[in-house]
């Protein structure tokens, strides 16, 4: 298992899909997209696409879902 990112100034690598701990306790995953002009988003299940800085302060840590499993797909 490779590590968890806890600082948010590192931005997910877009169209991979990312284990979100939330500051509220939930658990999810989601994903960075890059939009038309080449900006990335971040991508929630409700459909809508926020920025990075936005959503960052509610985040207290995530991890890539393929190296989160990386053990276990092999």
């Amino acid at each position: 298992m490779k590590r968890w990112h806890r600082s948010m100034k590192r931005k997910p690598v877009a169209y991979n899909e990312i284990i979100v701990i939330w500051k509220n306790g939930n658990v999810s995953i989601d994903e960075l997209c890059i939009d038309e002009h080449g900006k990335s988003y971040y991508w929630c299940n409700d459909y809508n696409l926020y920025e990075w800085s936005q959503v960052s302060t509610l985040i207290k840590q995530w991890a890539y879902v393929d190296k989160y499993f990386e053990k276990e797909l092999k």
